[in-house]
């Protein structure tokens, strides 16, 4: 439950940032349709991993 939540809070972080530079409006429409994915996939990236130690740090199979 720990690896959601720590991951719900990266995603709100970036959101809250990406946010706050589109209305100060230095953040272009391209750039923005690129850090889309890019959110997605930290987040993705971050829960594996996160399992992943979880899971050995237990000595589970993953």
């Amino acid at each position: 439950m720990n690896i959601i939540k720590a991951s719900f809070v990266i995603s709100t972080i970036y959101n809250v940032i990406g946010i706050t530079v589109a209305l100060a409006g230095e953040l272009s429409p391209l750039f923005a349709a690129i850090l889309m994915p890019v959110s997605s996939i930290t987040v993705v990236v971050f829960t594996t991993v996160g399992t992943m130690l979880t899971a050995r740090k237990h000595r589970l199979s993953v």
